[in-house]
Formats: C-alpha cells, structure tokens, sequence
C-alpha cells in the first residue's frame, strides 16, 4: 500500500507485529486541516473501526463516532486506494460521461492505419488496417486517453470498419482514443440449418479464430505506439456489435491456451493452412496488455465456463430477449442445432455477478438482434451509457445493473433539480468531487448540511434552500469525509 500521505494525506504507522500494520489518523487539535497529523493508540479509544485493506495483513483503523457510515466510507477509501480513484480519469467534469466534450471538429483521426498482415479464408496475404479516432492534441489537456478498439459484425462474412465510424467518433468527442479495426472475413456459411455439416461447424469457428487474431494483433499495434496516439495502456477497453462483440468477449474471457485446446484444427493442415497461435499472429509485436472491460452488443461468447476469476472483467452489454442470432442465455445460431451452442449476454453478466464483477445488462424485451441500433439516438444511449459505465470503473464506484428499462445515461454534472426527486434522498455528484459539487437531498428546507471528518470533527455547515445546492469545499484537503443532512449520511471523496 502506498503511503497515505502521497496523496496529501499526513500519516504515519506503526508496526504492532510482524502480520499487522495499523493505520491511524487524526487531526492536531487546533491545527490547520492541511498541517500535521498524529497517530493515535487505539488503546485510548472505545469505538475503533478497522477495515482490511487490498494488500496482504494489513488493517486500517479510525476513531468510530459515527459508525455505520464510518465502516462505508472505509470500504470505499480501500476500492479506491485499490483501483486508484485520484487517477486523472476520475475528473469532476462531463469527461468520460454521456455528454460529449470536444465538438467532431476538434476530433482528429487517422485511416487506413495498417497493424498486420496474415492470410485470409482464401489463403492470400492481406494488410489489416484500422482508424482510430481522438481529441486533438492541439486542445487536449491529458497526455494519455483511455483506448477503446471496437470491432464492427456481419456474421464474419461481411461488414466494414467504417460501420463504426461513429460511435468512434462519439467516444472520441467523450475524450476517449477510440479505433475501428478490419479483420479477415469468410467462411464456408450455407443458408440452411440442414446443409450445416462438422466442415461447415469448423469453418465457421476458424473464421472467429482469425477474427479473435486480428484483434489480438490491432491492440498489440496500439500498445506498441501509444506515444503516437496518447493511448494509456493501463486502461483499455474492446468492444463491438453482433460477430465483433463475439469475438471481443472470446479475446477477453478466453486464454491462448484453450483455444488452442478447443479448436486444434485451427492449427491441422488437414482443415486448411495452420493459422498460429491466438495472440502471436498478424505482426511480430510481442506488447502485453491487460483488458480493463468489454462493450458488449448483442453476442455470445464460445462456453460461459471460460469465464472464471483470472479472466473475469467488468462487462456493460445490450441485447434483446428474443434474439436468435446470439441467444441472451444460451442457443444456437439461427436456432440451428448443428452449430456449437454458445452462451449470450444475459449468461455472461450473471456468470460475472456471482463472480462479484462489476457489470450491466440492458436487456430489451421482446426484441431480437441488433437492439437499440435502429436510429442514429439509440446508438448515442449504447456509447453514453458505455462511457458512464467506463467511467464508474475509473473512480471505483461501479455497481452491478440488471435493467430492462432503457434508462438514460447520466453521470454528467448535475444543472437543474429537474427529475432529481423522488431519488435516494441524499446524493452527492460528481463524488469523488475536486471540492466542487451538488448536493441533493429531499430534506425540509432550513435542514442543516454538515461536513466531518471520518473522526466525527464537524467542519462545515450551513442551511440547505433547495433540493439540489451546491457545496464548495475546495479548502479541504484530498480524502474522505462524512456529509450528513438531517439523519442522512454518505461519504464523499475530494481529490483536492
């Protein structure tokens, strides 16, 4: 664990053996909130909260005097010690939210950018080429974005990267690098059930093989030129609709190693030319990176028992409940019982839930593939939602959705007191906050707002006058904070 006081924290520590290391903190009585703090034997005290940390043998303990939101807001200061919530992607502005933040003019791009070569369903050596979208450096503040690569469908057998231009463009204009990858196309598809043969079943899953390779290969390319495009290879993303999103949840939930398990022809010249191993083919890059969640729009994934604790990772996914084409649970394509059975959206967010994975479905009843993608606002509510979602992970605030009601993004900053009630009755946002925030809260005007610190010392207050009120706390130091009105309380996080 990192020193507290790297984050503008005082601290110190002391070593009661050689298992436990007990973290204290409390303000020099008369001192400035920003001066020394001392530690505390907690001996002295009758209320002491203790919380295990996100490393081995370690506890942090508080003076208790309130105890209930106290214990909270220690859960919450670990998943953000843990996930690194003062990261620059937690920002208290509309970045990363459903509100976009650079026009389309101050987005620039690049096309046609070639990541690879390999040979296609036809035996012929093709460049794989990509565009990638993002803030102009000439406005941009941030020396590194958040990448997402996003992959377009068509049952692997047609489709374009420039069918993603778009939503490329829109999670740029949210201050994301986003790209578009081509990947290899065709397979040995027959229009009905009854022609489907085993050739027909192996060339189908070949074609993913190729199409889960190129992917593999495009993001290697983007880890390797970061610099060029400002990408953080520390938060990155993939996604796409229909065959891409199958093959992005493959990539990411499904090791090298049982591919080449589960689809040994793949590499058995008897079923055509050896296509190599998962994550090596494409281009000689050998990057590593680490995927931080998945877009997911109405696909599948091979077998849901891939997905286990080392390959888990945060997922928001749209579907319909009726689809044929990428079952919501599990199926057939096409319902045809010749093909593999594989297992969609709503399969992999209730393996992910039981997993403790943070994630969110947006099932639409009673409707089939390619949901929410009708008109030009729906794919809008899929990028926005997305982007809210991505940027819950940024600030370790996500929390597991199961929804069927098309409920609008809206993580971005709050201006009006307009559809705020009935809600949870006391909220803040943005939180983590950098001292400048709203708060909302049902309480009675005249109601009493009060600030203090995790010890119970009271450092603000004043009366609330209406039902969305802005609060300034950009005097306080960085860390965590109890906010009560009335006999409501939540905790808040100042990045200051």
């Amino acid at each position: 664990m990192a020193p507290i006081s790297d984050r503008k924290w005082g601290s110190f520590y002391r070593q009661l053996n050689k298992n436990t290391v007990i973290w204290a903190i409390h303000k020099t009585s008369g001192e400035d909130l920003s001066g020394i703090w001392r530690l505390i034997k907690p001996t002295k005290y009758e209320n002491i909260t203790c919380a295990k940390g996100m490393y081995a043998k370690r506890e942090l303990c508080i003076i208790d005097k309130h105890p209930k939101t106290t214990k909270t807001c220690l859960l919450v200061f670990f998943i953000l010690l843990h996930h690194g919530v003062f990261a620059q992607y937690c920002t208290p502005n509309n970045r990363f939210t459903e509100a976009a933040v650079f026009t389309e003019a101050q987005v620039d791009s690049a096309v046609n950018v070639v990541y690879g070569s390999a040979l296609d369903y036809a035996a012929t050596n093709v460049d794989l080429k990509l565009n990638i979208y993002y803030p102009s450096p000439s406005i941009e503040t941030l020396s590194a974005r958040p990448l997402i690569v996003l992959m377009h469908g068509g049952m692997f057998m047609n489709g374009d990267k420039s069918n993603l231009t778009s939503a490329c463009m829109e999670f740029a204009k949210r201050g994301y690098v986003a790209a578009t990858i081509e990947y290899r196309l065709g397979w040995g598809f027959v229009p009905t059930c009854q022609l489907v043969t085993p050739e027909v079943v192996i060339s189908s899953n070949r074609a993913i093989y190729r199409a889960i390779q190129d992917l593999h290969a495009s993001v290697r390319f983007l880890v390797h030129n970061a610099a060029q495009f400002s990408i953080d290879t520390a938060w990155i993303f993939v996604g796409g609709v229909s065959a891409g999103a199958f093959a992005t949840a493959d990539m990411a939930f499904i090791t090298a190693d049982e591919f080449a398990l589960r689809w040994p022809y793949c590499n058995d010249p008897q079923f055509g030319v050896p296509l190599g191993y998962i994550n090596t083919n494409g281009n000689a890059l050998t990057d590593t990176f680490t995927l931080k969640g998945l877009f997911h729009n109405w696909g599948s994934v091979v077998d849901i028992d891939y997905i286990h604790p080392s390959t888990a990772i945060p997922m928001i996914g749209f579907a319909g409940e009726l689809d044929e084409i990428s079952p919501i649970d599990s199926g057939f394509f096409e319902s045809c019982l010749r093909y593999d059975l594989m297992f969609g959206t709503r399969a992999i967010f209730q393996r992910l839930d039981n997993f403790g994975v943070c994630s969110e479905v947006n099932i639409k009843p009673n409707a089939g593939h390619g949901v929410y993608n009708s008109t030009y606002e729906q794919g809008i509510f899929r990028i926005g939602k997305a982007s809210c979602f991505f940027k819950s992970l940024f600030c370790g605030t996500c929390a597991s959705l199961y929804t069927t009601d098309s409920i609008p993004p809206s993580c971005s900053l709050i201006t009006t007191t307009k559809n705020l009630l009935p809600k949870a009755s006391l909220q803040l946002s943005p939180n983590p906050s950098n001292g400048q925030l709203t708060v909302i809260s049902n309480a009675p005007q005249g109601s009493l707002m009060k600030v203090y610190t995790l010890l119970g010392e009271l450092l603000y207050c004043e009366p609330l006058n209406s039902a969305a009120q802005e609060l300034h706390l950009c005097h306080l130091p960085g860390g965590v904070y109890i906010v009560e009105v009335n006999d409501q309380r939540t905790c808040l996080i100042l990045t200051n």
